[in-house]
This record gives C-alpha cells, sequence and structure tokens, in this order.
C-alpha cells in the first residue's frame, strides 16, 4: 500500500514539473520574432527578379539589428545594399536581374532580447 502511494505522488510530482516545464517554455518562445510573411514567397518561381524583398515578423524587432543575406544555391554570396528595417518589417532591395536558387538568411533582435537565425530557399 505504501508503495503505491509513493509511486502516486511521484507521478503527481511529475506531471506538475512537466506542466510547469511546458508554461515555463511557452511563455519564453512567445518572446520571439518569428518570420511570418515574406514577398516574394519561399519557393516561389518568378519570371522576373523583383526590386525589392520584404521580410515580415510576429512582431517588432530591435531597429538596427536586422541583417539580411543572400547566398547563390551554389554557395557565392551575393553583394546587397543595407537593409531598411521598422516595426516588424524589413525592406531588402535586391540587384537588377538576379537568376537562379537562392537561399535567404536573416538576424533580427526583438524587443524581448531574444536573437532569431533562420534560413529559407528563394528561387527568384
Amino acid at each position: 500500500m505504501r508503495s503505491s502511494l509513493d509511486s502516486f505522488r511521484r507521478l503527481v510530482v511529475t506531471i506538475t514539473a512537466a506542466a510547469l516545464a511546458v508554461g515555463v517554455f511557452a511563455a519564453a518562445a512567445s518572446a520571439h520574432s518569428f518570420l511570418i510573411k515574406s514577398q516574394p514567397q519561399a519557393g516561389s518561381r518568378l519570371a522576373k527578379a523583383p526590386r525589392t524583398m520584404t521580410l515580415k515578423f510576429s512582431e517588432p524587432f530591435v531597429r538596427g539589428s536586422q541583417q539580411v543575406d543572400i547566398r547563390r544555391a551554389n554557395g557565392p554570396l551575393v553583394e546587397l545594399p543595407p537593409s531598411r528595417g521598422a516595426g516588424s518589417v524589413i525592406e531588402q532591395r535586391l540587384p537588377a536581374n538576379l537568376r537562379g536558387v537562392f537561399i535567404v538568411s536573416w538576424r533580427v533582435l526583438s524587443l524581448h532580447g531574444a536573437r532569431r537565425y533562420a534560413r529559407t530557399r528563394a528561387r527568384p
């Protein structure tokens, strides 16, 4: 009988700890800026290269913290002018006549202090 009670207590403690951990990690995760939209969209096949690329995030980031890199699928980095960032949007001017498959990477510092870095493929 005592071992059943001890097992039950351990189970309750484990479930409580797991629930607390989920709550803590969910709150921490919600403090990050996530990419929610891009123009052109990831994986797009375009007849003509756009003049700009726009990245929209789930929440505002620190102005001036944004960095955008575009790399050709075979490796070389594409030279870009500085991006413009305000609120939750980055606008990146693109070089004329881009052709091929590209990998887009970005970095922002959210207002909550969490640095985000991600990579996606785009086919302008």
